[in-house]
């Protein structure tokens, strides 16, 4: 269950009673233009901000349901015809079926120039400088009632085969492999809305957002209710592109969605040859390999319409009361809106569907017509392929330094990828074609890894060595894509065919006491001096130029949170524009850290006692850099502060296992935003406890309870009292069988 809050907006002299006696000491006076980053009114003095007056308008309560089945097998077989040749086959596969996947959502949004919004208390100033009003009643707002049905398949699997011969003074090892993983996602989303109106829709209500306490969130809409219906007859057209469906009375029905698989499919071979050397001092053995890898990422997708759907079908039936209406965030926010419809899903297919297909259209796997429009249509077909090579050498040392025995490895491996994209687009006459775009890169990455015994129980280690990291399939936009609607708002994803992999040095230091068997102290000191990051993009006048018309979305400002057009929907709100995208960091970053670790057994006690044993760990990250606006850099979902207690208790019948693990807040997004400050999550500990039971020698069960300490996830802007996201998950328990044959 989750409790949204993804817009924060200025008042306006339009939609807030008594505006300029309230508000004017916070706007700037008219301007034409107005200055980047104010707000403008006539009126307006500037006394106290230029940037107005912020409220979060646009509040959702959301509830994610998952139900489904998962099936894992892996197997192998070795096969030993002399004592120095060795082979064997493993493979595995794994499926998981979510087939009752479902969000339901309400959505009360503010938006719109004909709502009312009449904050209940004074403005209050954060450290951001901008400031903010979290309480308010409204009148005629949007409400939106929206269910979606989003089925996944997901499969696996894999095979490998492998030969090793090995003698005294030889070994040589071969690997075969063959693996593919495959996602496939339907969603159709199906809204009905109810949308201000002259004359007023009849929605009258009172919010407040609970400021840093999700517990204190209140949100009431007693009238109408239902604050959505609809009646039979009232659609009386069909919709020519798009998803939207609009009736006489201005009321909104809306058919949306996608269908899509993903399937990453990787064959590659490898040999490796290692000659020992016996009588070379401090030189054990030399090793030297090669791999050969194809591994290709296919995307395929369609965007769902509302074209040719049988629209005057649409009757009182189609809106009913949520299933979570009584039941919402396990009563920690006992506040919540309780006058809460959703569409019925089943009937509402059943009524709309066979739909018309028009001529040259396209039906999708869901039964609803392609929108080919759309630009994440595009966004949806195309391939990612790596053709990589590699080969390395490295030299295992043993040597004395000061009656100290050191052992460890140096060496250097190259690594070459041609890389080749294959995207859809359209030509000059509007047809669809495939785009090809091929190109080429290398590393040459050395390492040196040595440990050193100082005593029989002490180790000190340490490693140098070089890494690189390709973007994600899924990271690289071919060209930028603008899809969606002023209705529906757009979104933009920026190109970036030339996002290369960034590269890490990295020194590692530890030093470990066995102090007895089964148990280690060990604290370690680590180092990454990274090069060319991928992150977000994140200036604020990329993700909101002022100048968009080459996309055709007219000129943009910052209204609060959102990125906003000159353009306007139909019902006169300006039209929101959310820009995304990827980048290569100019800027070097530095990671660095301290990691402690504790793990003992007690079996040197008597009785039962023996069976008991712990571990302890802590790690402490910081991060170094700047971004290229100067700006402090992070690292996107990296806490400063992480440790986990572990307490267990083991026999060969059965085991229990209780951990709890803290994380301090983290950075979610790559940088500051609108109000000068990182979407950050918040602090979070949690409780879970497992227990397995050994049936017999190739059975056994297991229990598993998460979250026994019903903790909550919290996202908020810059500091508590903004919060955008507040997320119950619950206490979650599985029961598994594992048998091996």
């Amino acid at each position: 269950d989750s409790i949204n809050f993804p817009q924060y907006t200025a008042l306006n002299a339009t939609t807030t009673p008594n505006f300029l006696s309230r508000f004017a000491d916070y706007y700037s006076p008219a301007s034409s233009p107005c200055p980047s980053g104010q707000q403008c009114v006539a009126g307006g003095t500037g006394l106290l901000s230029k940037s107005g007056v912020l409220a979060p308008t646009d509040i959702r309560q959301v509830v994610k349901y998952n139900e489904g089945n998962l099936v894992t097998a892996a197997g192998g077989v070795e096969y030993k015809p002399s004592d120095t040749l060795k082979l064997g086959v493993t493979g595995f596969m794994t499926q998981r079926n979510l087939d009752k996947n479902y969000t339901d959502i309400i959505d009360v949004d503010m938006r719109n120039a004909k709502t009312v919004l009449d904050p209940t208390t004074a403005p209050f100033k954060l450290a951001d400088g901008a400031y903010y009003v979290n309480t308010y009643t409204f009148s005629n707002t949007s409400v939106y009632d929206s269910f979606r049905s989003e089925p996944l398949q997901e499969r696996t699997w894999g095979l490998n085969a492998n030969a090793e011969w090995k003698t005294d003074a030889w070994r040589v090892s071969a690997v075969a492999s063959a693996s593919q993983a495959q996602n496939n996602s339907h969603q159709t989303q199906l809204d009905g809305r109810n949308l201000p109106k002259v004359s007023g829709n009849g929605t009258t209500g009172a919010f407040f957002s609970g400021g840093d306490d999700i517990e204190d969130y209140r949100l009431s809409m007693a009238t109408p209710n239902p604050a959505v219906a609809f009646t039979a007859g009232e659609f009386t057209t069909g919709a020519s592109s798009g998803p939207s469906l609009t009736a006489p009375n201005g009321d909104i029905f809306i058919v949306a969605g996608s269908q899509g698989t993903a399937r990453n499919t990787l064959n590659a071979a490898q040999v490796d040859v290692e000659r020992f050397l016996a009588d070379y001092g401090w030189l054990s053995s030399i090793q030297f390999g090669a791999r050969a890898e194809q591994g290709k990422y296919l995307s395929h997708g369609y965007r769902t319409s509302a074209v040719g759907v049988q629209y005057q079908n649409i009757d009182s039936k189609f809106i009913r009361p949520s299933d979570y209406a009584g039941d919402f965030f396990g009563g920690a926010a006992g506040g919540y809106l309780s006058n809460w419809q959703t569409v019925d899903y089943n009937y509402a297919v059943s009524k709309l569907q066979p739909v018309t297909v028009p001529a040259g259209g396209t039906l999708t796997d869901t039964g609803w017509v392609n929108d080919p429009t759309n630009g994440s249509f595009f966004s949806s077909n195309f391939t990612n392929a790596n053709d990589i090579f590699s080969a390395y050498t490295m030299a295992k040392l043993k040597l004395d330094v000061l009656g100290v025995r050191v052992r460890g490895n140096a060496g250097v491996r190259y690594e070459e990828t041609d890389n080749t994209i294959t995207s859809l687009d359209k030509n000059s006459a509007g047809a669809f074609v495939n785009t090809v775009h091929k190109r080429s890169y290398h590393n040459l990455l050395p390492s040196l890894l040595l440990s050193a015994d100082l005593t029989d129980d002490l180790v000190l280690r340490g490693a140098a060595y070089a890494t690189f990291v390709r973007p994600s399939p899924r990271q690289v936009s071919p060209a930028t894509i603008v899809a969606g609607s002023a209705n529906t708002g757009f979104s933009v994803t920026l190109g970036n065919l030339n996002l290369n992999p960034y590269r890490a040095n990295s020194y590692d230091i530890s030093l470990e006491w066995y102090n007895r068997p089964n148990g280690v102290i060990s604290i370690d000191f680590f180092r990454k001096d990274v090069q060319g990051i991928i992150t977000a993009v994140t200036d604020k006048s990329t993700i909101c130029p002022s100048d968009a018309t080459a996309w055709g979305l007219g000129h943009l400002s910052w209204n609060g949170t959102a990125c906003v057009s000159d353009l306007t929907t139909s019902t006169g709100t300006p039209a929101t524009v959310a820009i995304s995208g990827n980048y290569n960091s100019p800027r070097p970053l530095r990671v660095s850290g301290i990691e402690f670790n504790v793990q003992q057994n007690l079996d040197f006690l008597p009785g039962l006692w023996k069976n008991f044993g712990g571990a302890f760990n802590y790690s402490y990250t910081t991060i170094a850099g700047s971004n290229p606006d100067g700006s402090k850099a992070i690292l996107p979902g990296v806490s400063k502060n992480n440790y986990n207690f572990i307490a267990f208790y083991e026999t060969p019948a059965f085991g229990i296992r209780a951990v709890y693990n803290y994380r301090d807040e983290y950075i979610l997004s790559g940088g500051s935003t609108f109000s000068g400050g990182p979407s950050v999550v918040g602090a979070r500990g949690q409780f879970d406890v497992s227990a397995s039971y050994n049936i017999n020698e190739r059975f056994s069960v297991s229990l598993d309870a998460f979250n026994l300490t019903d903790a909550r996830r919290t996202q908020y802007q810059n500091e508590p009292l903004m919060p955008r996201a507040n997320d119950y998950d619950g206490r979650t328990y599985t029961i598994s069988l594992h048998g091996s044959f």
